[in-house]
């Protein structure tokens, strides 16, 4: 459902039917707004027939109805010759030329055999665009295995695509990873880990991580790049954030080198960031949530500063000032 509100906080009932568009069957997972105004939206549509998810990216006018210029009456969807294997699309980015790349998962094997990465770019009218990995699109992975999926999306200066998710580590264990492609969709081998050329899989959560997902990614001025993990290991969920060197190894000039971990709830049920945000005076601010105790329903809102350059004060690199 996307939904409008006037400034003086009322439903615009001029977008959409009286202030509202509705998706049937569609999990919207991300949002943008173009140069024109109008409304790009990433998930994944369910195809009862099949049984399967069908990664979609939508088009809306600025009053909310379809763009029928865009796609088929409004929307792209990437499905592979076996309709009942599911795609997914956690996030999208825009090109100032207009057009939209896409990035999450795909069933490369058929329906319950694992998932790859998976990135599609798009013309500004809704199509694959060829100069892209080939064909527009492109489904790939770490050569970790199957189980492997973009979960945020950063488009840099200079068209790359730098992203953040997940990939396996062990049997029925996950881990975080981090890669960057170039403008053209291949892999960028300046970047990351000299083993892994195109990737970085920093080994800083617990062995027994049985899953981890990206929550933010961001990039400060000068290429370094932030990201997010919230992860559940041993009966509790927790989260890290690390920051990287524009060519993607761990900054260790950054927290503990180059890897912050800090627990908001105070040994608490769970910590978890939600949402990364730089300053404009270079600080970054994580926002979240935290559990105190089981025995409490209530969830915290959790909010921590952080300082990102030297400071003879807080050395370790956290702002424990006045907001």
């Amino acid at each position: 459902m996307s939904q409008q509100a006037r400034h003086l906080g009322l439903v615009d009932e001029s977008f959409g039917n009286a202030g509202v568009v509705l998706f049937p069957l569609v999990q919207l997972h991300a949002v943008r707004i173009d140069g024109l105004g109008q409304i790009v939206i990433a998930g994944e549509r369910y195809d009862s027939r099949n049984a399967a998810y069908v990664a979609s990216v939508l088009r809306l006018q600025a009053s909310g109805e379809p763009d029928s210029t865009f796609g088929k009456g409004g929307i792209f969807s990437a499905s592979g010759a076996d309709a009942t294997a599911s795609g997914f699309l956690n996030d999208l980015v825009l090109d100032p030329d207009g057009g939209i790349i896409a990035g999450g998962a795909f069933e490369t094997d058929g329906s319950g055999l694992g998932i790859d990465f998976s990135l599609v770019k798009l013309t500004n009218t809704g199509a694959l665009d060829g100069t892209f990995a080939g064909g527009g699109w492109r489904i790939f992975n770490d050569g970790g295995g199957k189980s492997s999926k973009i979960e945020r999306l950063l488009r840099l200066p200079d068209g790359a695509i730098a992203f953040a998710g997940f990939h396996p580590t062990g049997e029925n264990l996950m881990g975080p990873i981090l890669g960057r492609v170039t403008s053209l969709g291949a892999t960028d081998a300046t970047f990351g880990d000299p083993l892994t050329p195109g990737y970085l899989a920093p080994d800083v959560l617990p062995q027994s991580t049985q899953n981890a997902d990206a929550s933010s990614l961001i990039a400060q001025p000068d290429g370094k790049l932030f990201a997010s993990f919230g992860y559940y290991a041993t009966e509790r969920e927790d989260f890290v954030a690390i920051r990287t060197s524009p060519g993607g190894t761990l900054d260790e000039t950054f927290a503990d080198a180059g890897v912050f971990r800090f627990d908001a709830s105070q040994n608490g049920v769970f910590s978890e960031i939600g949402a990364l945000l730089l300053q404009s005076d270079g600080r970054l601010v994580a926002g979240g949530r935290a559990q105190a105790t089981s025995a409490d329903i209530l969830i915290d809102f959790a909010a921590v500063r952080l300082l990102t350059s030297p400071d003879a004060i807080f050395a370790d690199g956290f702002d424990n000032s006045v907001p």
